[in-house]
């Protein structure tokens, strides 16, 4: 019934100066289907709603209804809206704010007003008809405005939050009242709602969303029988569905909250960070304005694909960038004016080889598929662990996959296992019944470090001092106000301070270089080596700057 393809819609700011509101938006609506849209906040749900009932017609991209373009079909058809506020008229009762949807049907006074008493009661508003709305809970409030949209007969009711406002039980009570009118009437349905729970009990199929710009990141089919009762949530199946998109949101909104990949012109200096929690203290230093203390403007850029943020380092876009020491050495043996300027941490268990439940060992891995992000960290960690089980990785599949997406496959089953860091992998743990089967705690060998190339460092010295400073003194400040960082920090990476307290657990910082570091030098390139990522002959003199 609705197809919408490759919508886009831009917004301007007070300067005047453009941003993607959603890009390439793509679903269909099948007839006598409900869809539900659900994403972080600020992913577009509202205004593809918008785009879709006409409210707003300048957008790119088609939306098609019954084959004909929406601006077409809604010269002659409506599409009822029931949103979040409660859009009934004040100044008429239950009775008229129903009958009103009857108009314009060629139906006879008393054929309206045998239609919306039979309507009344079918909704359960028949003994408060001649209530006017301001008197009334609001859930009846909504019922209302719910049974205008059916008296107006279209085709397709869309709703926009419209059990929001609602205390828990009466949304409860709501989302059963609109599935039991759904069993009766068939119509086609489109809901936006910020609950998951209200989503799974009431879709056929739900469309999740990304942000900056709201992009469709999932399309989840519900294969719930019906009619579902209440008790369903409880359910194994819904709870599983509930998970998966529960990690997909949050994975989403951590990566808005640090604004991945975007890389102004502005002569500053421009320090490139992969998604990590250990990036904790360097958030911190910028919100508190430790850099801007030194005179020194720093730009942090996130990035969540770390093949990109190596690449725009290598092109000379970016000054700094973080990467882990395995990674830092195989791009030493190709880029000899790599340098390590300051060596950050060490994963301690925030890097895990995680797999379903039924999985209890490394070597049960065998012929499996595994989830990693190619480029990162996790495919050296990968590899590590394989060796000491006397494995490669021509024993297992390998799934390319962003550190983000991995946690959501293994809980939707489809991957066997994963390599996870945080602050990804708590939530993982915590939505899933996965087995751990080694983590950085077991194999102590991702170390986060900064680096630069020596061109650079000549050109910038004084700017990099300062940047060595101020995460020295971050380090300082994390040994002994543990809780202030966390308050700062956990609202930059867009988690709750109880989810990054626990993943710090597992990451120790340094403000110096490790006494033991020649040793794990020597024990990645072992790996590299077998690998034939690097040449046995490599050397790694000149690459730190102690």
């Amino acid at each position: 019934m609705i197809e919408v393809q490759k919508l886009t819609k831009h917004y301007y700011n007070r300067e005047n100066k453009s941003f993607v509101a959603i890009k390439d938006i793509s679903f269909d609506v099948k007839k006598g289907e409900i869809v539900c849209v659900v994403g972080p906040s600020g992913s577009g749900k509202s205004t593809i709603l918008k785009c879709l009932t006409g409210l707003d017609t300048k957008y790119e991209g088609s939306i098609k209804i019954n084959g004909l373009d929406n601006s077409k079909y809604l010269k002659s058809n409506r599409i009822a809206l029931v949103s979040q506020q409660y859009s009934n008229f004040p100044w008429l009762n239950v009775f008229e704010n129903i009958a009103i949807g009857f108009y314009n049907k060629n139906k006879s006074e008393d054929e309206v007003h045998t239609e919306t008493n039979k309507l009344l009661k079918r909704v359960g508003l028949y003994k408060v008809k001649e209530h006017f709305p301001n008197k009334l809970s609001g859930g009846m409030q909504q019922r209302i405005a719910i049974a205008r949209a059916i008296a107006q007969q279209t085709g397709l009711i869309a709703f926009d939050e419209p059990f929001g406002a609602l205390d828990v039980q009466t949304r409860s009570q709501m989302q059963e009242f609109l599935a039991r009118l759904w069993e009766e009437e068939q119509k086609t349905m489109i809901l936006v709602t910020h609950d998951i729970d209200e989503a799974i009990y009431l879709a056929d199929r739900i469309i999740v969303l990304g942000l900056n710009p709201g992009m469709v990141k999932e399309v989840v089919n519900v294969n719930i029988k019906r009619p579902r009762k209440s008790e369903i949530r409880f359910h194994d199946d819904f709870i599983k569905l509930k998970k998966f998109i529960s990690y997909i949101i949050r994975s989403e909104s951590i990566k808005a909250s640090l604004e991945e990949g975007i890389i102004t012109d502005t002569d500053v200096f421009k320090m490139g960070l992969y998604i990590w929690s250990g990036n904790t203290l360097l958030y911190y230093a910028k919100d508190n304005g430790l850099f801007i203390d030194e005179s020194l403007d720093v730009e942090q850029i996130n990035f969540e694909d770390n093949k990109k943020k190596v690449e725009l380092w290598e092109q000379g876009k970016l000054d700094a960038i973080n990467v882990t020491l395995d990674k830092a050495i195989e791009l030493h043996s190709k880029i000899s004016d790599l340098r390590i300027v300051s060596v950050l941490n060490r994963s301690v268990g925030g890097d895990a080889l995680v797999s379903q439940s039924k999985i209890k060992s490394v070597t049960e891995l065998k012929g499996k598929t595994i989830g990693l992000e190619k480029g990162s960290a996790a495919e050296f960690f990968l590899s590590y662990i394989l060796q000491k089980e006397k494995m490669t990785s021509k024993d297992v599949k390998i799934k390319d996959m962003q550190c983000s997406e991995i946690g959501a496959g293994i809980i939707a089953g489809n991957i066997d296992a994963g390599i996870i860091w945080e602050p990804w992998l708590e939530k993982a743990l915590e939505l899933s019944n996965l087995n751990i089967l080694k983590t950085t705690k077991d194999y102590p060998v991702l170390y986060d470090v900064l680096i630069v190339s020596d061109k650079l460092l000549k050109q910038k010295t004084k700017e990099i001092e300062k940047i060595k400073k101020v995460w020295n003194q971050s380090v300082s400040t994390w040994k002994k106000q543990k809780k202030e960082i966390i308050n700062v920090a956990s609202s930059y990476i867009g988690i709750p301070e109880r989810e990054l307290t626990e993943s710090l657990k597992k990451i120790e910082f340094f403000d110096k270089v490790p006494k033991d570091f020649d040793l794990i030098i020597s024990e990645i390139k072992k790996v590299l080596v077998k690998d034939k990522l690097i040449k046995d002959s490599y050397s790694t003199e000149k690459l730190i700057i102690k």
